[in-house]
């Protein structure tokens, strides 16, 4: 179930399309100058009143950085199992921004399945499951998330094969959080 290369299993990956992101930021770094031009004629928008157009720049830049700070930051994650070295890396963010964490398979008390109400609807709550790793000073590192019972099951399993260790299905609890301080 999980994607094998080699010594590596890549449990989870996520990166968001970078080159659409470059071009977002063109867009918005060039609608940024254009407020800064006298009366916003492009806009068909006369703004006689300065705190307005001063507003309006604040509001574009913060935008600016905000979005440049998540491309940083948060567009790239990667968990994955190294056989080799017995242990799992995380991985987020990019270039000299990333955090990356190793965690020793002797470091890992708990497996644990754990189900939390998303959100409540008409019908009831609506469920979602996750996997989670717990080391021996309590931190929580979430692996794997889903809404499917039985393929999170199927993942947990296969994890716990690797690493070893035997499965703690807390899914009967809802929101069980065991975890001292949530790392990932």
């Amino acid at each position: 179930m999980l994607y094998r290369k080699g010594d590596k299993i890549y449990i989870k990956e996520k990166s968001k399309n970078f080159i659409g992101n470059i071009l977002v930021i063109a867009f918005l770094i060039i609608f940024c100058i254009f407020t800064f031009i006298d009366k916003n004629i492009w806009l068909n928008i006369n703004l006689n009143n300065k705190f307005a157009n001063i507003f309006m720049q604040i509001i574009l830049i913060l935008f600016i950085g905000v979005f440049i700070i998540d491309i940083i930051f948060y567009s790239n994650y990667l968990i994955l199992i190294n056989t080799k070295t017995k242990c799992i890396n995380f991985i987020i963010g990019r270039w000299k921004f990333y955090k990356k964490i190793v965690l020793k398979f002797d470091q890992i008390r708990d497996l644990v399945l754990i189900n939390f109400a998303e959100m409540v609807t008409d019908y009831g709550k609506v469920y979602s499951y996750k996997i989670d790793i717990y080391d021996y000073k309590l931190n929580a590192y979430e692996i794997y998330s889903d809404k499917d019972f039985d393929k999170i099951e199927k993942i947990a399993l296969e994890i716990a094969e690797i690493i070893g260790i035997e499965i703690n299905d807390w899914t009967h609890t809802e929101n069980y959080e065991g975890y001292i301080n949530r790392i990932i």
